[in-house]
């Protein structure tokens, strides 16, 4: 195995963890158009990792009004 290769699995496996810790919150709290974002985090996993916990304190702000 490679220098590559190893990089490859790390960085995969990151993006797995990350994609599950953001999977669990987005199915434990209750905000509009929660479905959207569970369909954002499959289509695009990368992204949506990134950018969910950026908005995330808005989608909660707008879940309690």
């Amino acid at each position: 195995m490679n220098a590559f290769e190893l990089s490859l699995i790390v960085g995969i496996v990151l993006l797995l963890i990350a994609w599950i810790f953001v999977l669990t919150d987005i199915l434990r709290n209750r905000f509009p158009e929660r479905n959207m974002w569970i369909i954002y985090l499959i289509i695009t996993p990368p992204l949506a990792v990134l950018v969910y916990p950026i908005v995330r304190e808005r989608l909660l702000r707008n879940a309690r009004k």
